[in-house]
């Protein structure tokens, strides 16, 4: 649009009229009709008529700015390129427009400027539209990526979907986590490289949050030494070597100490899964035969460079025993997470674009208490959804006059405090407090048609089987 429509050849017009050599038939250049006209005519001009004329190009040539910026991207590359040449000393805008057509011009523009910078602009006009060409093909190739990668993805959107309901308690949006099936297993993947910290984070959860750590990388060095597995030989090797151990393998693993940790930790729980999935293979045999069995709530990544994992793999080798806490094990454990685990880690990222579950980017550089203040924000987010559907669920009890279900849900000093039957009225200004990640306080306003608004502060903490419970309820009159 700049250079070929309307009014857009005027900004070069005026450009060309401040920057020409004396050297160089002065004219301007339209590029609609390709023509030149003697400059005499503005030479003729007062003063006066002089500046109103310019200050009415300059108007246009912003407005004529404007308009290039709104160009597709594939011609951002030009723009550039012409801004660039703009700039150049001792060239005018006249010899650029001739360069932008190839030097193919009947007029003496061309005739009047030397043979070496004629070569020099014709030059320009070669490496720009080569340029374009290469730019509009890669857009293309981008688009056409983009599409297969969604092929791609396509087959794993079923096994990765969560359907819950959406619903609002006081101002808060949660996730309505009573209508998860009791036998499917919540599971947060844990990914980073070899000594990222995943194995920390994952205990300290462990010990401050009602989840139950399974290390993929632990499961399988306890299988390597214990002569009843089947396996043993086949996953010693693959460890030392830094290769991965075939997905039916960690799977079968992974499915029976999660089937074991839900008979003693109750349904509530979440399954710290650490380490995996770390190829293609694991994520199409998770899909394939997970699908149904387990729900994935979330993703965490540590990511950290590798000059960090060897200070932290040399400093654990001295006490941790294992086999492959060396450098060279290190070195081919990093390689094969760069080039096998990272693209999971970004396919992952594209699985959950469409939510509402998410891949947190944590920095696992950072000292423990920072890295740990990141991985708390990520689990509260997620133990949210199941405390206001507890909450949201005993207020619909206590209204329907439902005492099985409200009883469930309270322990017997709040059960004295409330009784069934009593109407809730309208639920607002909703905050949470985590006390600890197994005690949190939730806090709102009830509001009852002629009465005063009560504000409410319901205490719950994890009981295990039990799951969550009702342990205080605070009242008072706003």
């Amino acid at each position: 649009r700049t250079f070929h429509g309307g009014w857009g050849w005027i900004p070069f017009s005026l450009a060309a009229f401040s920057s020409i050599e004396p050297s160089i038939n002065l004219g301007y250049c339209n590029a609609r009709s390709s023509s030149l006209e003697p400059f005499e005519v503005l030479a003729s001009m007062s003063p006066l008529s002089c500046s109103i004329l310019s200050m009415v190009f300059l108007l246009l040539s912003r407005v004529s700015a404007w308009t290039a910026a709104r160009v597709p991207t594939s011609r951002s590359l030009l723009n550039q390129r012409v801004s660039s040449a703009l700039q150049m000393p001792h060239y005018s805008s006249s010899i650029l427009s001739y360069a932008l057509r190839g030097g193919e011009t009947s007029h003496n523009l061309g005739q009047t400027i030397s043979p070496s910078t004629r070569r020099a602009f014709t030059t320009l006009h070669a490496s720009v539209t080569d340029d374009v060409k290469a730019t509009t093909q890669q857009d293309s190739n981008d688009d056409n990526n983009d599409d297969d990668d969604d092929d791609d993805l396509s087959a794993y959107r079923s096994a990765f979907d969560l359907d819950f309901p959406i619903r609002d308690f006081g101002g808060l949006p949660y996730w309505d986590t009573t209508t998860t099936s009791n036998n499917q297993f919540r599971v947060l993947f844990v990914l980073g490289g070899p000594g990222a910290g995943k194995g920390t984070q994952s205990e300290l959860m462990s010990q401050h949050y009602p989840v139950v750590h399974l290390s993929a990388g632990q499961l399988l060095r306890d299988a390597a030494q214990d002569p009843e597995c089947p396996h043993c030989d086949l996953i010693q090797e693959a460890l030392v070597a830094g290769n991965i151990v075939p997905v039916k393998i960690s799977l079968s693993l992974l499915q029976a100490a999660m089937e074991k940790a839900s008979e003693t930790a109750g349904n509530d729980i979440l399954f710290l899964v650490d380490g995996f999935p770390r190829n293609e293979d694991n994520l199409s045999g998770w899909c394939t035969y997970m699908e149904g069995v387990a729900s994935i709530w979330s993703v965490l990544f540590y990511s950290c460079p590798l000059d960090v994992l060897e200070g932290r793999i040399l400093e654990r080798a001295k006490n941790s025993g294992r086999s492959d806490d060396n450098l060279e094990s290190l070195h081919k454990r990093f390689t094969t997470f760069e080039s096998e685990t990272m693209p999971i880690v970004h396919k992952l990222m594209r699985l959950s674009e469409n939510g509402p579950w998410s891949v947190t980017d944590i920095a696992g550089q950072q000292s423990l208490d920072e890295v740990w203040e990141t991985t708390q924000q990520s689990l509260n987010a997620l133990i949210q959804h199941d405390i206001l559907s507890a909450n949201a669920q005993l207020l619909k009890a206590l209204e329907e006059g439902n005492e099985d279900a409200y009883q469930s849900k309270c322990t017997q000093n709040v059960l004295e405090t409330q009784k069934t039957g009593e109407t809730m009225g309208t639920i607002s200004n909703a905050e949470l407090d985590f006390c600890t990640g197994k005690k949190v306080v939730v806090s709102y306003t009830r509001t009852i048609p002629d009465q005063e608004p009560v504000r409410e502060s319901r205490t719950w903490e994890y009981r295990g089987l039990d799951g969550w419970r009702n342990v205080q309820l605070d009242q008072t009159t706003c």
